[in-house]
């Protein structure tokens, strides 16, 4: 039987990620889920969040949605 997975499924542990920190407030691990599945017009984040900080300040969007 073959392990190949479908080109859209993504592993989470095997996604791009990105380090974030700002002072001692802020910290977290950032995932490109949608960029890592070929997504093109949709975009879906994994947040990992350091113990004891807050992934971002309170911000908001003019034009890019955001879900939680």
């Amino acid at each position: 039987m073959s392990e190949r997975r479908h080109p859209n499924v993504v592993n989470v542990a095997e996604a791009e990620s990105m380090e974030m920190s700002e002072g001692s407030k802020f910290g977290a691990r950032i995932r490109g889920l949608g960029r890592s599945a070929g997504a093109v017009q949709l975009g879906g984040n994994l947040v990992e969040v350091a113990p004891g900080k807050s992934a971002f300040p309170c911000h908001y969007h003019c034009a890019i949605e955001e879900a939680l």
